[in-house]
């Protein structure tokens, strides 16, 4: 075994150096790129067909601005109708009989040109916009399902309120401010590169020397600004961070709040990252809309520098008209054309950020669980018995082990109570029996199979568990019972037997006068907390599950109704696993076995009678506790 141990670990390091190296290609990679790693292969055929419409507009603008020189030059000079062989052509084919008819058409073909292209215009901006916000559908649902498909662990590690950022306010960041803006970049510049090539064809000086002004404006501002927006996107993520944390702080912790009457400190801690992120947009905005004040001017100055210079060229008033009215009206579609490139290329450079988050949180750990079917999967059945087989565990980040060397085995059909100091390692344990933590060491079976993440679905199928801290959604006490189940698929005879087991039937026929559809508020506001705690247990035991664990389920509960709920849980002992963790002794007196668990190490075990006569610890809790 030794002998192999240098080489296994070798092959490891060969094996995380691989995947060093492939994280860091995949870092490498522009912006551009993990953006469109975000698309599944059918969204990225999609975005090809979209590109047809984009460059089908772009041919259309071109020919809507080589229309008017034509036209232009007919209007002020109606003899190039005999002198221009197409005119010519047309006014034959056509069959005009005179001049004046013939311009009216040509007047009236460019309109319906003019109307046609913005026609396409919409549709194409439509597709771009549906496009981005159906990626913005996708991509956030395929977030929610990474995080949902994570272990249980990967949760006590990251904070609520940035996952809730990231799927609700960074994936729209990133579809709204880049992706969409990637489109429409895509559109400006193939608009912009078939104007040009078109006046060029018509004039390389005039066109070398407009293409020059233009983009020396736009690049030299750019080139000035792209950091700063760059910048500006990675302080508009943190701030948006802190914004989402302090809203989930305050709305989580409301009681306390308005009790101490901390509302302003929340306030004021809101207010500055709030404060920060109308700073930052403000100043995007701005950086995108710097050089459409210098263009103006520039513009201007060039049709008329155009008009001087084809009058001094060639002396011909009339054809210095027709060509200029072309380069005043590829002026009039390159200016906002390229305003809008611009502003769209700062929009992208501010979102990198966003961006780089929402790649990384998806794209970076492929190896990261999916969602299995929605169908339930097959139960586990226990037969025999659960066992812990020299488990070990420590949090991510701990120095400490929280157990060690645990062994415990449960007998089906017994009720096992834990019990001991808090921090004992008793939630940890309850914690591994339920498949939510794995062992870094150590091995949980059930009737001698290991439970792996191939079969933990299995075996949770048929496991029930009540929190201390039960939650309910904002809905009726029947779907809070039923908690995941479709509203059609709620079985009524479920429904009630769970309900009083519970000790919780009465209460809702009697004392509600909508009885199980009755809603019961966020959290529960409307219910008290040994009622909310009712809600609890009735969710465990609806799905009528084989093991049923109960971590301080009890405690918020007074003394009478703690009394009735252990009598319906008394009722299902010997028909059911029972795992109960509690700090009142009088939860766990009538367990067959208690686990008195130390510092991660069972201390001792047995049924209390026995333990209270060779136990000096549970003694010891025992007298403190009562």
């Amino acid at each position: 075994m030794k002998a192999h141990r240098p080489e296994h670990t070798k092959g490891e390091h060969k094996k995380r150096e691989h995947k060093k190296r492939e994280h860091k290609k995949e870092d490498e990679k522009n912006p551009i790129s993990k953006v469109l790693s975000l698309l599944s292969p059918k969204e990225q055929r999609r975005l090809v067909f979209l590109c047809f419409g984009i460059v089908l507009l772009a041919l259309v603008e071109v020919v809507g601005v080589g229309s008017i020189g034509p036209f232009l030059a007919v209007v002020t000079n109606p003899s190039v109708i005999r002198t221009n062989p197409y005119l010519q052509w047309a006014y034959r084919v056509f069959g005009f009989s005179n001049d004046a008819q013939f311009v009216v058409a040509i007047g009236l073909a460019v309109i319906a040109f003019t109307v046609l292209r913005n026609i396409i215009a919409a549709v194409v901006r439509y597709a771009e916009i549906r496009f981005g916000q159906m990626r913005a559908h996708s991509i956030s649902t395929r977030l929610l399902a990474r995080y949902l498909s994570q272990p249980y662990a990967f949760f006590l590690n990251r904070n609520s309120s940035e996952l809730t950022r990231n799927i609700l306010g960074e994936v729209q960041e990133t579809v709204k401010n880049f992706l969409i803006p990637l489109l429409e970049c895509l559109t400006k510049s193939v608009i912009t590169l078939s104007i040009l090539i078109f006046l060029i064809l018509l004039d390389p000086l005039v066109a070398a020397v407009m293409t020059l002004a233009l983009g020396g404006v736009y690049g030299s501002v750019y080139a000035v600004t792209r950091m700063r927006l760059f910048r500006i996107g990675q302080l508009r993520l943190e701030a948006n961070k802190r914004r989402f944390q302090v809203v989930s702080e305050v709305l989580g912790g409301i009681k306390d709040a308005k009790l101490m009457g901390k509302e302003n400190v929340f306030l004021d801690e809101y207010k500055k990252p709030s404060r920060k992120i109308a700073r930052f947009v403000t100043l995007k905005t701005v950086y995108g809309s710097l050089p459409k004040y210098v263009l103006d001017s520039i513009v201007f100055s060039m049709i008329i520098l155009v008009v001087l210079w084809f009058i001094h060229d060639s002396g011909d008033l009339e054809g210095a008209v027709a060509m200029v009215s072309i380069y005043a009206v590829a002026g009039y579609r390159l200016m906002p054309t390229l305003d809008a490139l611009y502003k769209n290329i700062a929009k992208l450079r501010g979102s990198q950020p966003a961006v780089e988050l929402i790649y990384r949180e998806l794209m970076s750990n492929p190896d990261a669980g999916f969602l299995g079917p929605k169908t339930a999967p097959p139960r586990m059945s226990l037969d025999q018995a659960i066992s812990l087989e020299t488990v070990c565990f420590s949090y991510p980040g701990a120095e400490t082990e929280v157990l060690k060397d645990l062994t415990i085995t449960i007998e089906k059909n017994t009720t096992v109570g834990f019990v001991g100091p808090t921090g004992c390692g008793k939630t940890t344990t309850v914690d591994i029996i339920l498949g939510l933590l794995s062992p870094a060491s150590g091995q949980l079976c059930v009737d001698g199979v290991e439970i792996t993440p191939e079969n933990v679905r299995n075996w949770q199928a048929g496991v029930g568990y009540v929190p201390q801290h039960i939650y309910l959604s904002d809905d009726t006490i029947a779907r809070n019972i039923a908690f995941g189940v479709p509203h059609k698929q709620i079985d009524p005879d479920r429904l009630q037997r769970a309900a009083e087991t519970a000790n919780l039937l009465s209460f809702i026929q009697e004392e509600l006068p909508q009885g199980f559809d009755t809603l019961v508020g966020e959290r529960g506001v409307r219910l008290s907390g040994g009622q909310r705690q009712r809600i609890g247990i009735a969710r465990a035991v609806y799905h009528d599950p084989a093991v049923l664990v109960m971590d301080e389920a009890t405690s918020a509960l007074d003394n009478v109704t703690e009394a009735q709920v252990m009598t319906a849980i008394d009722n299902l002992s010997h028909k059911k696993t029972i795992l109960l963790i509690a700090h009142r002794i009088s939860t766990v007196r009538n367990c067959d076995n208690i686990v008195l668990m130390d510092k991660g190490v069972v201390v001792a075990q047995g049924a209390y009678d026995h333990l209270l006569a060779t136990s000096p610890d549970f003694l010891k809790i025992v007298e403190a506790r009562t």
